[in-house]
């Protein structure tokens, strides 16, 4: 199995010259469903906007590599995973989430986002912990009614619909919470998609 698969900026799109003095937008895609989005540099760059840079401060992207070629950053993505996970071995930043089956991201179906955010608006009562938040629905499982929200001020949790088209009672609709896609990650996606292969 594939340990990871790269989708490079520079390969996209045209206009780098010097692919020793230049910077990219990188993503590094894991079969496990997490996903990394990684702003690099090549040391060359940082030394050129060093020179021209008339602040007291930069802000440094999340990598640095020798050159923007596919062998390179392959190379040092290889490295880094040996070492632990990119979250942790870069920053916490570079993590999202990369919905494989059996979920399946909402965001790319406008239509099933909001179909699904209005049920779950019709079956929230007012003593559900999900009452009157805000929140935006991210996936949905294939084979379950199942649904993960991002809830706005923080955290994210899986919802069980009933599908009733009503106001629900007392512990339904079935919610779990997770304090961030780490935790979700973590504690069930790895696992939901582990299972369904």
């Amino acid at each position: 199995m594939k340990k990871f698969d790269l989708w490079l900026e520079f390969e996209e799109t045209e206009g780098w010259e010097d692919l020793t003095n230049d910077f990219a937008n990188i993503q590094v895609s894991l079969p496990d469903g997490r996903k990394y989005g990684i702003n690099v540099w090549t040391f060359n760059f940082l030394t050129e906007v060093q020179k021209s840079e008339s602040s007291i401060y930069i802000l440094p992207p999340d990598l640095f590599v020798a050159e923007l070629t596919r062998k390179c950053i392959d190379q040092t993505v290889s490295q880094l995973l040996e070492i632990g996970d990119l979250e942790q071995v870069l920053n916490p930043t570079v993590f999202s989430l990369n919905f494989l089956a059996p979920w399946e991201d909402t965001m790319l179906t406008h239509d099933l986002g909001e179909a699904l955010e209005m049920e779950l608006t019709k079956e929230l009562h007012p003593t559900h912990p999900l009452y009157n938040s805000q929140f935006e629905i991210q996936a949905k499982r294939q084979d379950k009614d199942d649904i993960l929200i991002e809830i706005v001020g923080g955290g994210l949790a899986v919802v069980h619909l009933t599908w009733s088209g009503k106001e629900e009672r007392g512990i339904f609709p079935s919610t779990t919470f997770y304090r961030t896609p780490e935790d979700f990650w973590k504690r069930a996606l790895k696992k939901d998609i582990i299972d369904w292969q």
